[in-house]
């Protein structure tokens, strides 16, 4: 952007990572009550936790609604004249949601936040229903921002591009989303919940068998990840020299040695962490919550790059205009 950076692109940034973090964590909710039915009983999977994932779930569903009014406001701010009345606005906007692609999209996107949101705050009751209803929105969610993005403007391989693109955002779900969620139900809040008072090695052992249950899922989301990254890196650079030469190439390098990093990370808390949960006296359950607090850390700044990307113009050209 030869202007600069103004207000606008920096609140339209905030928009989109707010809404690329709650689908992000919408879908770990899902997968973390997946995996704690895994570890414990199949149709009582350690009520408490999945109670405070389907809580988690409610409020990363609900964040996405001001993230989309948000991205409503830009998308208005770029289409209207200066000197417009608010009235002026509102019909601009009323224009865009009924008549334009994009808005029909965002409408979608909307009333399946909306939905989503009820269901996970249904499911911290245990239901079974409200879960599978909680888990199919939030599927429904991470598919929309392919169908207002760079993936539905490429010109050819329109399907296989956007089946990617979902894939990317479900795999992100799978591994960044899911690894939040079980840090926030296990290691930066169960120590605090009453009636938790166990031997350090006891609880290490308990979050140890969620990590092995957890590092497959991992494993194959980093894989889809790379896949359907590729896919993307292939369609929207033109040839392999946009990679820096390129403001959309660059930020896609930033964000590959992010995943690079999150890769790296990943792989200690996996081979050199999780061992050391059973050490006595607690020392291994404090490190590895280090460690992955700094596993996630990098994973939030991958979706802040991510952010950034969706908003610029691909080296490409596109049958259909950018939206925010």
């Amino acid at each position: 952007m030869d202007g600069g950076l103004s207000t606008a692109d920096v609140v339209a940034w905030l928009g989109r990572w707010v809404m690329l973090a709650g689908i992000t964590i919408s879908v770990g909710a899902v997968s973390c009550r997946l995996l704690l039915g895994m570890v414990g009983q199949p149709l009582e999977p350690l009520p408490d936790r999945a109670r405070r994932a389907a809580s988690l779930g409610m409020w990363a569903s609900f964040a996405v609604l001001p993230a989309a009014l948000v991205r409503l406001g830009t998308e208005v701010m770029d289409l209207a004249d200066p000197g417009q009345t608010w009235s002026d606005w509102v019909h601009l906007a009323g224009t865009v949601l009924s008549h334009t692609h994009w808005g029909l999209v965002w409408v979608v996107h909307v009333a399946i936040a909306v939905v989503g949101s009820a269901a996970f705050a249904r499911a911290r009751t245990g239901s079974h229903r409200a879960w599978t209803a909680a888990g199919v929105c939030a599927v429904a969610l991470a598919a929309t921002p392919a169908f207002a993005g760079h993936a539905a403007a490429v010109e050819h391989h329109r399907a296989i591009v956007m089946t990617a693109d979902v894939l990317h955002v479900l795999g992100a779900g799978a591994w960044i989303g899911t690894l939040c969620v079980l840090a926030s139900v296990t290691l930066w809040s169960e120590p605090r919940s009453p009636g938790r008072r166990r031997a350090p090695e006891e609880w290490g052992a308990d979050i140890a068998g969620l990590i092995r249950a957890f590092s497959p899922v991992a494993l194959t989301s980093a894989a889809v990840m790379a896949v359907t990254g590729s896919v993307a890196a292939w369609t929207h650079l033109d040839r392999v020299a946009s990679l820096w030469q390129s403001g959309y190439g660059r930020a896609l390098l930033v964000k590959l040695a992010l995943v690079a990093l999150v890769l790296a990370a990943g792989a200690y808390n996996w081979q050199r962490g999780t061992p050391g949960l059973t050490a006595p006296g607690g020392g291994g359950v404090r490190a590895f919550t280090r460690s992955v607090s700094v596993e996630i850390a990098l994973g939030m700044l991958v979706l802040v790059v991510t952010a950034v990307l969706v908003g610029m113009p691909m080296p490409m050209p596109m049958t259909m205009p950018m939206a925010h």
